[in-house]
């Protein structure tokens, strides 16, 4: 116990949801760790590997779900002022330690181990931190984990004919008509130019939180309470699905080979 507070690791339980929830399923967690993993700095890949115990990070993707005695308080709260327009100036609660939420946990997480402070801490308690890391970057970029005041956080749908809820919908991961597992979602979405990639990994990981909620609005707008979420709907969101896994995958990369450098 003791080695999670040394990290400020204390993770809530998230009211309302189970262990097993899983933004993006399995699938899409284990997607952005893939395409993290393609853009891992070779020294940055060999130190997180030795404390992952020789594994992947893809094989920790979802791991903290299947934790049962812990899951970690992923949601990012913001308030959004509305005008004539919507507007992007937006402050996260985070931001002053007011709310411990997935940002603040990987802001201050960073803070501990960077310039090299990760080598005088005990090996368990890096290991939880890259977990935390793994896990928490692909839960920051699914639109569900974002709740903003104001906004209703989950509501009754209709999927495919059958009765289920807004959250479970993405908790699931959309099918997009591809039949890809995590490394063809790699191959397929892990284009980008170094200039693409820089400007993907610039700014602080609250301006990452506040991009995720302004290019996320459409999958909420296009979704009505009872409404019907099949492929009329996913066609109109899968190049926001895309996009978030690949920007999550090159921040998460960005953030292991910042630490660990």
């Amino acid at each position: 116990m003791k080695k999670f507070m040394l990290l400020g690791l204390l993770l809530t339980v998230v009211s309302g949801l189970s262990p097993k929830a899983s933004a993006w399923g399995v699938r899409g967690h284990e997607a952005i760790a893939y395409i993290a993993e393609l853009n891992l700095k070779p020294e940055t890949k060999a130190i997180v590997e030795h404390y992952l115990g020789g594994k992947s990070i893809v094989y920790y993707a979802v791991y903290l779900d299947q934790m049962r005695f812990i899951h970690e308080c992923s949601f990012i709260y913001k308030t959004l002022h509305h005008g004539a327009e919507f507007t992007a100036d937006l402050k996260s609660k985070g931001r002053d330690g007011s709310a411990e939420d997935a940002l603040f946990q990987m802001t201050k997480n960073m803070e501990r181990l960077g310039n090299g402070q990760y080598k005088h801490l005990p090996d368990s308690v890096v290991t939880l931190a890259i977990q935390c890391f793994i896990h928490q970057m692909g839960d920051v970029h699914c639109p569900v984990h974002m709740s903003v005041d104001g906004r209703k956080a989950n509501f009754p749908i209709t999927r495919f004919g059958k009765k289920s809820m807004f959250h479970a919908f993405w908790d699931d991961m959309p099918e997009t008509g591809h039949d890809w597992g995590y490394m063809e979602y790699g191959h397929q979405l892990n284009r980008c130019t170094p200039e693409q990639i820089a400007e993907i990994t610039k700014g602080s990981l609250y301006d990452w939180g506040e991009e995720v909620i302004v290019e996320t609005l459409p999958v909420w707008d296009y979704a009505a309470e009872g409404g019907e979420l099949a492929k009329p709907y996913i066609y109109k969101v899968v190049d926001i699905m895309d996009s978030m896994i690949i920007k999550g995958g090159y921040r998460l990369a960005y953030v292991l080979n910042t630490v660990f450098k």
